[in-house]
């Protein structure tokens, strides 16, 4: 996905406002358009962009976020390179860069993994209850895509839980 995409579906429009307000760009951008506000901001400050999509994009709008102290793990599991590795082996190089595309189903698959400082950051995807919707002068069922994470701290050991509450 790219910077635009992520500014457009995760950022408040109000943050994005604010963005292109202080950094004086409203020339380039109708403040009524979240999709011109990100366009704006994706080509003028792509850096000042990805800072505020990472604000916003692993949060998503959870009901509740568990944190679990994790005891009596090896200690290698600590260190975040050899977690990484682990999951590059298991899953490949993929899951790092352009992400992984499974099969959805009903349960949860990992599909992208994010470096943030000093946090790993898995993003998982299944679908959700199945929706009747009226599409093209029929009703069609489409179960929506979600996506949750999951963040890895490691120091330390810890996960944090970002999902809805089913």
């Amino acid at each position: 996905m790219n910077l635009r995409d992520i500014l457009v579906m995760q950022v408040p429009s109000g943050a994005l406002k604010q963005v292109v307000k202080n950094e004086n760009l409203e020339d380039k951008a109708r403040l009524s358009a979240s999709e011109e506000l990100a366009e704006a901001i994706s080509r003028n400050i792509p850096e000042k962009g990805q800072q505020l999509a990472n604000e916003f994009r692993f949060a998503g709008a959870t009901a509740v976020n568990v944190h679990m102290m994790i005891g009596g793990i090896s200690a290698k599991w600590h260190d975040m390179q050899f977690f990484k590795d682990h999951l590059i082996k298991k899953y490949s190089g993929a899951l790092y860069s352009h992400g992984l595309r499974p099969v959805l189903s009903a349960t949860p698959q990992l599909i992208q993994a994010h470096e943030l400082e000093d946090k790993l950051v898995l993003a998982f995807s299944y679908l959700g209850t199945p929706r009747r919707y009226w599409e093209n002068y029929e009703i069609v069922v489409r179960s929506p895509q979600i996506l949750d994470y999951v963040v890895v701290h490691f120091s330390p050991f810890a996960i944090e839980v970002r999902a809805n509450q089913s």
